[in-house]
């Protein structure tokens, strides 16, 4: 059944595994990756209070990985 003003989407089979998923990664040059540092965290759904996802936990490692793949995507 149609809700009103819901807009229907089609995703790929990887966005839908990514949706499903309870862990999740970072995405850095094209890549879903882990926090370098293998950390993460709990993220809990705001309208149940219960846990929703494992999230890596980024840092400094992470953002220059990250800011060097930029770069050579400009490149």
């Amino acid at each position: 059944m149609a809700v009103a003003g819901a807009v229907q989407t089609d995703v790929t089979p990887e966005v839908r595994e990514f949706i499903r998923s309870r862990s999740r990664r970072m995405l850095i040059d094209g890549k879903w990756v882990d926090a370098a540092s293998g950390k993460t965290f709990t993220t809990d759904d705001p309208s149940t209070e219960q846990p929703l996802a494992e999230v890596a936990a980024g840092d400094k490692e992470d953002v220059d990985r990250a800011v060097r793949a930029a770069r050579r995507a400009l490149e």
